[in-house]
């Protein structure tokens, strides 16, 4: 595989002792800035900044666009975010309702019906993956950082590439507690995984994906660049591969500040805004 013509130089890095850390990963022109200082995690996408504050549990979100703001605990988060879901699901069988003009109970039967054949197919899939391994292939250097490339395969067929840094992993970690973070993100997702299975399935668990499952192992070994399909190599990767910059810069406080002017919405309200 050629990626090295494809990812971005890094910035120098100026020294071994990292203050802050900035990586942006610039994608098909859509850019995403992630912040890591003083155990505050944020990341700044299309005019929208989320905020963890690792010491405070505070969770706070910023749309630049409508000048607007949320900020709560992370317990109040979590349970937003579970509300969000019920509440963006009622709406979705609502307009069906509308748009079908069927009973609730019709509805729900129609897509419970389509959910089950869903589950069954992903079901079939993943138990049809064996073997499942993450092998390493080659380091690419940038800028005096290392890429490193695994290909995860079953029953040696390749069925996707993840490229991870582990020494920018190592310097996200002078700057926040990147275990804690790891489990405030994992406690989002369960939420997510416990709605679907309690709603969506009605009690069913959510099939095991051993390819996720490989993938998301290999995340917490380093600081995760991109992943792409197999098949993708036989496309064109160079469009969608991130060119990425890494900056040992202070980073502005200022970028974490809501603005004065900004009214304060409910978490939920921000939610529906995205």
């Amino acid at each position: 595989m050629k990626i090295i013509n494809i990812i971005a130089a890094f910035t120098i890095l100026s020294s071994t002792a990292f203050a802050d850390l900035t990586v942006i990963k610039n994608q098909n022109g859509k850019i995403t800035k992630e912040y890591n200082k003083n155990d505050i995690y944020a990341v700044y996408e299309e005019n929208s900044l989320s905020l963890f504050n690792l010491k405070t549990d505070k969770v706070i979100n910023i749309n630049r666009e409508k000048r607007t703001y949320s900020e709560s605990t992370l317990n109040n988060y979590n349970k937003s975010f579970r509300e969000f879901m019920q509440i963006s699901s009622d709406k979705q069988i609502e307009a069906v309702v509308k748009q079908l003009k069927k009973s609730r109970e019709e509805v729900e039967k129609m897509m419970f019906g389509q959910i089950d054949k869903q589950y069954e197919m992903s079901k079939q899939i993943f138990d049809s993956l064996k073997d499942v391994k993450a092998e390493k292939k080659e380091n690419i250097e940038h800028g005096g950082l290392i890429f490193e490339t695994y290909a995860i395969t079953s029953e040696d067929e390749v069925i996707k590439y993840v490229w991870i840094c582990p020494e920018l992993l190592n310097i996200q970690k002078e700057n926040v507690n990147v275990d804690k973070l790891y489990r405030i993100l994992d406690d989002i997702n369960d939420i997510a995984v416990d709605f679907q299975e309690e709603v969506m399935l009605r009690g069913k668990e959510l099939p095991e994906d051993p390819i996720f499952n490989k993938t998301d192992e290999l995340r917490r070994k380093g600081y995760f660049i991109f992943e792409m399909n197999a098949d993708g190599l036989n496309t064109e990767p160079e469009a969608d591969f991130p060119e990425i910059t890494v900056s040992d810069q202070e980073i502005d406080s200022a970028i974490f500040e809501i603005p004065k002017d900004y009214k304060k919405i409910s978490v939920i309200e921000m939610m529906e805004e995205r």
